[in-house]
């Protein structure tokens, strides 16, 4: 929908996190005025917004925030938000399973350039 992925390789996912027991992963903190709240939940309606403790590397201060968590087409549907996704699936008719949120670890989907890149720069500026 938004232009940026790349349907080809299936590098059209977006990024979240989800529970995994023993696993950790390195992200990145920023802050988000509070006036851009509002925005930022609309254009993260996908997700779970779930609160989450976080440590900092390098001896930094580690603390709370809120972090984008897996979520499930079914809430998708009841936030009514589904056909955007649909919509977006029905341009690639060669995409199986028609899920933005089942796809198995085996399916060949990657992240979308476009976040890649934004966690970079996100990174740097830390």
């Amino acid at each position: 929908e938004r232009g940026m992925g790349r349907p080809a390789t299936l590098e059209i996912s977006s990024l979240s996190a989800e529970v995994c027991a023993g696993a950790s992963f390195c992200g990145v903190a920023f802050d988000i005025l509070t006036s851009e709240w509002p925005a930022f939940v609309a254009r993260e309606d996908e997700y779970i917004l779930a609160p989450s403790r976080f440590v900092a590397l390098a001896g930094g201060e580690g603390g709370e925030g809120m972090l984008c968590t897996r979520a499930s087409d079914q809430m998708l549907q009841e936030r009514g938000v589904w056909p955007r996704y649909l919509s977006s699936l029905e341009l690639l008719p060669e995409l199986v399973p028609r899920t933005c949120w089942e796809w198995g670890q085996g399916s060949g989907l990657r992240p979308c350039p476009t976040y890649l890149r934004h966690c970079l720069l996100l990174s740097r500026r830390a």
